[in-house]
């Protein structure tokens, strides 16, 4: 799918973008919104046309997320258990603290495709 998505991120939702030249899916920042459901509504649908042109090229998703609501977490299980259907997908998980980085955990436990937990400052982790 050559169809490019980039949204801006706002102080309440985080950047989104595809890049069809780096098959990458990036979120970056915080996801706050006042209302999740329709906010990440379009994204879902522009996701489920992707994973029905069935393409098995590697795709790379990054998800950088400094903070997120839980209905924010809600759909972002339902964005990656729709891109696991495919069968060449890797995540990079960025955390910096030990609750992001178990909800990395838990994710990578609960889909198939592979995770990558990364630390984003390594002298900055606290384990407590």
């Amino acid at each position: 799918m050559n169809i490019p998505l980039r949204i801006k991120a706002t102080d309440r939702t985080p950047m989104l973008e595809y890049n069809p030249k780096e098959l990458t899916f990036s979120m970056v920042g915080v996801s706050v919104p006042d209302d999740a459901k329709s906010f990440y509504a379009p994204i879902l649908s522009w996701v489920e046309g992707y994973v029905k042109n069935g393409i098995t090229d590697q795709l790379t998703i990054n998800i950088n997320l400094d903070y997120f609501s839980i209905q924010s977490a809600s759909i972002l299980l339902k964005i990656l258990k729709l891109f696991d259907i495919l069968p060449n997908v890797v995540v990079n998980w960025y955390f910096d603290d030990p609750d992001t980085e178990e909800i990395g955990f838990d994710l990578a436990d609960m889909l198939r495709m592979k995770f990558n937990l990364i630390q984003k400052n390594p002298e900055n982790y606290n384990e407590n």
